[in-house]
């Protein structure tokens, strides 16, 4: 809205399209209006990406996505996984 310079839904749009923002997770971008994912946010290597944490052994550490991932996701005995 501060960058629109208004609550217009046009100029928010448009504002929208033209972002392009490097943040603490990654490049923020959203898909134009042309695109499958209508206004969605981008993600993926080089853009925005999600982090799971799981606590483990009384630490947090990161389980996704691979990258990073410093220890691989437990699940409790009662949830069936299938393997990957």
């Amino acid at each position: 809205m501060k960058r629109a310079g208004s609550t217009d839904a046009d100029k928010l749009v448009s504002a929208l399209e033209k972002t392009d923002y490097e943040g603490t997770i990654g490049r923020v971008q959203f898909y134009g209006k042309d695109d499958p994912f209508t206004h969605g946010l981008k993600y993926g290597k080089g853009l925005l990406t999600g982090l799971m944490l799981q606590w483990q052994d009384g630490k947090q550490v990161a389980v996704w996505p691979p990258e990073v991932a410093k220890a691989k996701i437990k699940f409790p005995a009662f949830i069936k996984a299938a393997a990957n």
